[in-house]
């Protein structure tokens, strides 16, 4: 299996036990693992699915939407395939950044 993540910026050497991939969206602005790469360092993972443990606790990405609710209370953002040449700009205004990342299914049913 490939080992994947964000190496944080601390770290002395790109192998590290210590590759963060998830991040709450809430703050994430702030925090300073990845203050940074919000900004301009940003990319897609694309799949066509993902999966969740029944278990509590751990951190996903989102506050969930109705539909995964029930599962967790965290789910992954999941990105329009509208904003998707948008979010990989690095020019990219960073409250346009931060709007993207909401719920999909709560995003599209408040929308105009």
């Amino acid at each position: 299996m490939l080992p994947w993540g964000l190496v944080p910026f601390w770290s002395k050497t790109p192998k590290t036990k210590y590759l963060l991939n998830n991040a709450r969206a809430e703050g994430i602005e702030r925090n300073p693992s990845f203050r940074e790469p919000i900004k301009q360092r940003r990319c897609i993972i694309p799949v066509s699915g993902f999966f969740e443990w029944l278990r509590e606790g751990g951190r996903i990405s989102h506050i969930a939407n109705k539909l995964m609710l029930e599962i967790h209370d965290r789910m992954p953002v999941i990105l329009d395939k509208d904003d998707l040449a948008t979010w990989l700009k690095a020019d990219t205004e960073q409250g346009r950044v931060l709007s993207m990342l909401k719920p999909l299914l709560i995003r599209r049913s408040s929308a105009p």
